[in-house]
Formats: structure tokens, C-alpha cells, sequence
């Protein structure tokens, strides 16, 4: 009887384990800078886009903060768009918290007719994970009815 106590144990003890050990292993793949290959907003992917040059990296730390940076440029104009706030992760969702002080925030909440500012304006975005591999991460999302897929390969 004890001995069956004792491996009722080691077995609750190894599963209990093996969960915290994957999500540790998950939030290690998603640590890291992450260079943004492809954002598809309302069926047209915005890096690829002819006319508009748009560079962005994402930034997640172990700690939950997170950094996006995004540059786009068209018509002779050049905008820089900084956010942060934190993040964390579940089984195949990836939620970001917005800090609404960051430099983006505000920018966007000056300028009323900017599309981004009706997704921005949930300051929380959860996105589910399609693919995550050491080196690749595609997650997707729908905001006001419009799917944003963002796919993005891992700075090394």
C-alpha cells in the first residue's frame, strides 16, 4: 500500500513536471527578437505591400515585457511607432498587454482616423499560435472583424 502511495507520487510529481517544463520550454521559444515577415491586414500583407515600406520587429523578454517597433514609410513620409507593455502565453494563445503610456499609444490616440487606433484601443490582444519553432512564430488574430495573421522569423 505505501509503495503505491509512492508512485501515485512520482507520477503526479512527473506530470506535474512535464506540464511546467513545456511551458517553460514554449516561453524560452518565444523570448527573443523576432523580425516581422509578414503582417496580413485585411487580406493584403502591409510588408509587402508596393508603394509602402514597412520594417517591424517584435521583442518578447523572459520576464513578460515586450517591445514592437515598427517604421513605415510611403508618399515621402516616414512614421516610427514604439509600444510595450507585457505579455504571457497559454496553450496556443499569445495575450499582449498594451502599455497605453508608450510612445504608440499616444501617437495613435492623436490621430483619430488611424486604422491600427480601433485595435489599440483594447490596449489587450490575444492572438492564437499557429506555429512556434525556435526560429519561426506564426499567430493570428481578428480585430473588428478583420484577420491579422503575423508571421516573423528570430533574429540569431
Amino acid at each position: 500500500m505505501t509503495s503505491n502511495k509512492v508512485l501515485l507520487s512520482a507520477v503526479i510529481i512527473a506530470a506535474v513536471t512535464a506540464g511546467c517544463r513545456t511551458d517553460v520550454l514554449k516561453k524560452n521559444r518565444i523570448a527573443g527578437e523576432w523580425n516581422v515577415t509578414d503582417y496580413t491586414y485585411q487580406g493584403t500583407n502591409m510588408i509587402t505591400e508596393p508603394g509602402v515600406d514597412i520594417t517591424m520587429t517584435m521583442e518578447y523578454d523572459k520576464d513578460g515585457d515586450f517591445e514592437i517597433d515598427a517604421v513605415q514609410s510611403y508618399g515621402g513620409y516616414t512614421y516610427s511607432f514604439n509600444f510595450t507593455g507585457t505579455w504571457e502565453d497559454d496553450d496556443k494563445d499569445l495575450q499582449l498587454d498594451f502599455d497605453p503610456n508608450s510612445q504608440g499609444a499616444q501617437y495613435l490616440e492623436a490621430s483619430l482616423g488611424n486604422a491600427i487606433l480601433y485595435n489599440y484601443y483594447q490596449y489587450r490582444e490575444t492572438y492564437d499560435i499557429i506555429e512556434l519553432t525556435k526560429d519561426k512564430l506564426e499567430m493570428e488574430t481578428t480585430i473588428n472583424g478583420q484577420l491579422i495573421i503575423v508571421k516573423a522569423e528570430k533574429e540569431s
